[in-house]
């Protein structure tokens, strides 16, 4: 599911400019135009408890192994996609090798 996600976030932007000051600029106008339309009528967010509660999720997932540093770097600052590195030993869709979107992100970095 990690690599997944990193995967998925490599598609937007380069990881190595979010940190946790990125989840702390978040805001209760934020919560209110995002969120709140999702939820059920009369629920409510307590945005300083959400946070506690993702802090510790957030900084375990930016803390990158050596093969999700690898590929990021090939990615980002050599146009290299090699998903073979950051999925590793994991069967993974060989589609994934020509995934449209990382085919834009390398064009577009």
């Amino acid at each position: 599911m990690r690599k997944c996600f990193l995967f998925l976030l490599c598609l937007n932007r380069d990881p190595r400019g979010i940190d946790l000051t990125n989840l702390e600029e978040i805001i209760h106008s934020d919560v209110r135009k995002s969120l709140l339309p999702l939820l059920r009528k009369g629920e409510t967010v307590d945005l300083d408890a959400m946070k506690e509660e993702v802090r510790p999720l957030v900084r375990d997932f930016l803390a990158y192994r050596d093969e999700e540093i690898e590929f990021i770097e090939l990615l980002f600052e050599e146009k290299d996609y090699r998903p073979e590195i950051l999925f590793g030993n994991v069967e993974f869709n060989s589609d994934l090798s020509q995934h449209p979107g990382i085919e834009w992100r390398t064009r577009n970095i």
